[in-house]
């Protein structure tokens, strides 16, 4: 052989080598998890992986859940929607497929039985401990000892917002957390005082809202896996309070205050970054807040409140299909209220919070129906003094975190359809920050 025909050879060997090597195809993709079981109108989130096979052996996998074509062999059974996330509907079993380019996997889904439900609630016990209860069994948690402010699970993973003092860092300053079973990962700040407020889990993306200080102002930010992004410019202060993913939207709610020299707090949405003023920019007004944002189909709901230069006005803003926010007071309002968290089921709109009467504060529920006029729900034992601050529903079932106060102290509490348990003792200084409830078999 030739000299020429040689290097042929080798480079044709070569080329061939790349291409095994680079190939960006997977030789296969699997569903996990495989076979599950779930109750009708509870959900099921699948995670597709590719998995490539090199030459020489070399090998790699890759999450691919966000990037495959999801579908329901029978959709009266289950559904599914493009991040992955079935959804029981009737009883019965169905097939779920992922597709990627053209390699396909399958598991089935059955739809049937009794769930058990498992209420989550994270916040402070006695001593202000951060603490998170499972249906109602307490564990402190440790790690973090200033506050846990939010919670969230995804499938047997318990995620957990909040912050931990830094005192080895000299001034001392405080670090936002978020915990995954008791394993605390802090977010990444500038080494000035900072707060994680909320936490929200799609597929296998962990996201938390807060803000950190850079010594100057503070910065309204949301973390992706750890990632920072900020949401305001320096020079203005700003924080973020709720985060709420929806397919591949971030939305994120809080307060920004302008540069007029006022200090008066603007609530605002952000959708990716680009933000929406939910109340006006008025030096001679108090401040406004948007403390909690949920997602239901193309419509964005916001609960907090806003001053009209004598009072707080808890309120809830509804955007609808990307359009301009609309405002609903919440009644009671003459003497001050504020709304706190908010949840959509179906048609109806639950915003909890408090209002305040001539001698304390109530902790009160909001229900809107289909776009009507907002129904007040005193919570009971709260006429010393109460708060709701979360809201969920499951079913048919209401559930709200807060705390009230026994005349003595604070007591953590859950009401669950307007009965009260209380989640610490008489004699403790405590409050409940958000409830999340997590269906399993």
């Amino acid at each position: 052989m030739n000299k020429c025909k040689t290097t042929y050879v080798l480079f044709m060997l070569l080329s061939l080598i790349t291409f095994l090597s680079c190939s960006n195809s997977p030789s296969t993709i699997t569903i996990t998890p495989k076979d599950p079981t779930i109750a009708v109108a509870t959900t099921q989130q699948f995670t597709a992986t590719a998995h490539y096979s090199y030459i020489f052996g070399n090998t790699k996998t890759e999450d691919i859940t966000s990037s495959v074509t999801w579908s329901s062999g029978t959709k009266t059974v289950a559904t599914i929607d493009t991040k992955g996330l079935a959804t029981g509907i009737a009883n019965g079993t169905t097939t779920i497929t992922a597709t990627y380019e053209s390699i396909s996997a399958s598991t089935n889904l059955v739809v049937g039985g009794t769930a058990i439900a498992d209420v989550y609630v994270v916040g402070y016990s006695s001593d202000s401990t951060p603490t998170v209860w499972k249906n109602g069994v307490k564990t402190d948690l440790t790690t973090i000892n200033e506050a846990a402010y939010s919670v969230y699970v995804s499938g047997t993973d318990v995620y957990v917002a909040g912050t931990r003092l830094n005192t080895t860092d000299i001034p001392a300053h405080f670090v936002p957390t978020v915990l995954k079973n008791g394993n605390i990962t802090d977010l990444p700040v500038m080494g000035c005082d900072a707060r994680a407020y909320s936490v929200f889990v799609s597929g296998t993306d962990v996201y938390v809202a807060g803000y950190y200080g850079d010594c100057a102002t503070y910065i309204a930010a949301v973390w992706k896996n750890g990632v920072r992004t900020d949401l305001n410019l320096t020079g203005t202060d700003a924080m973020a309070r709720s985060v709420f993913v929806n397919g591949t939207n971030v939305y994120v709610s809080g307060y920004y205050s302008p540069n007029d020299g006022s200090y008066n707090a603007v609530a605002a949405v952000w959708k990716n970054g680009v933000r929406t003023n939910l109340s006006v920019e008025d030096p001679l007004l108090g401040s406004a807040q948007a403390n909690s944002v949920y997602v239901s189909g193309t419509d964005v709901y916001v609960a907090g409140y806003y001053n009209n230069g004598s009072n707080d006005i808890a309120a809830v803003w509804k955007i609808a299909n990307g359009g301009a926010p609309t405002k609903t007071d919440l009644p009671d309002e003459s003497l001050g209220a504020q709304a706190n968290s908010v949840y959509v089921n179906g048609s109806d709109v639950y915003i909890s919070g408090y209002y305040n009467n001539a001698t304390s504060s109530m902790a009160a529920v909001w229900k809107i129906t289909n776009g009507g006029v907002p129904i007040k729900t005193d919570l009971p034992d709260g006429l010393l003094g109460a708060q709701a601050n979360s809201v969920y529903v499951n079913g048919s079932d209401l559930y709200v975190a807060g705390y009230y106060y026994d005349g003595s102290n604070n007591i953590a509490a859950i009401w669950k359809n307007g009965v009260k348990t209380d989640l610490t003792v008489t004699g403790s200084y405590a409050a409940a920050n958000s409830v999340y409830v997590n269906l399993h078999y």
